[in-house]
């Protein structure tokens, strides 16, 4: 375990292990406390309004604009970390070490490598986890393919999934593959069977709720989910899209009049002549 660092205490001028505000564990207790007892509403010092105060006679905003302005006028010291001449940020050491020292107290670590970040499973990062993983082959509970366990009788792919639907629509797998099997498979707009794999990756019906509400609808697939969110679920909108298709549908748009007719060239004369525009006026 890392040593306290010790320092110079503001208030006492004794050299204890730093607690925070640069006080030791005392001083701060008493700080605290002083400092909850003058929060009633009182002028502040600098904005003359009535405030609660926060420390110094100056009110949160004014404190803090008063607290940046002495940090970056602040006369650089030695940090106790890196022992560079820098400006000190907090518990004797600067921005950087302090940050540091941060994260190593409060994020966890790899037990195995100690690196700090996001832990995978049983305290283990991504990699070591991938190295020291025993798979444990089985049957998925969802599935019902022979592969390794990871998750409580799923597999990876099944966990994830399951974890997608609950957090997103408030249903599990079985309650998917009930809704699928009432529709037989097949899509609640167009009537299609689109499930299947889609550029190398298997492509499921697709879950319709209300954005508002979050009512579940039913399962729809990839192009009529995508249509109805590109129409933003509104009814009088698609009526719109549906009177505009009936009015450019009912009669074949007629083609556009040809300017000048082909005409079959004689034996003799030149094609260019015989399609030439009847625009065109010989000059003379």
């Amino acid at each position: 375990m890392e040593e306290p660092h010790l320092f110079n205490c503001t208030d006492c001028k004794q050299l204890l292990p730093f607690y925070s505000k640069d006080r030791c564990k005392p001083c701060y207790e008493r700080f605290s406390a002083e400092r909850r007892r003058k929060r009633t509403p009182q002028i502040c010092t600098d904005c003359k309004e009535l405030k609660p105060i926060h420390l110094g006679g100056y009110c949160i905003s004014c404190y803090s604009k008063k607290r940046l302005t002495l940090l970056k006028s602040k006369e650089k010291r030695t940090c106790v970390k890196c022992t560079r001449l820098r400006t000190i940020y907090s518990l004797g050491m600067c921005n950087s070490c302090y940050s540091q020292h941060w994260r190593k107290e409060t994020q966890p670590s790899c037990i195995l490598c100690g690196k700090i970040g996001r832990i995978r499973a049983k305290e283990l990062c991504y990699t070591c986890y991938q190295k020291n993983h025993v798979p444990k082959m089985g049957d998925c509970k969802y599935c019902k393919q022979y592969t390794d366990i990871e998750f409580n009788g799923s597999c990876r792919f099944c966990y994830g999934r399951n974890r997608h639907l609950k957090t997103k629509f408030k249903i599990t797998i079985d309650e998917y593959d009930i809704m699928e099997k009432a529709q037989d498979g097949k899509c609640a707009c167009c009537g299609e069977n689109r499930n299947g794999l889609v550029r190398g990756k298997q492509r499921r019906l697709m879950v319709d709720h209300d954005h508002n509400s979050g009512q579940i609808r039913k399962l729809l697939c990839h192009q009529c989910n995508v249509g109805l969110g590109l129409a933003k679920h509104d009814v009088n909108l698609l009526k719109i899209w549906i009177k505009y298709l009936e009015d450019h549908n009912a009669q074949p748009t007629a083609k556009p009049a040809v300017e000048a007719a082909v005409a079959t060239p004689e034996p003799g004369e030149p094609l260019a002549a015989a399609v030439a525009p009847a625009s065109m006026t010989t000059a003379g």
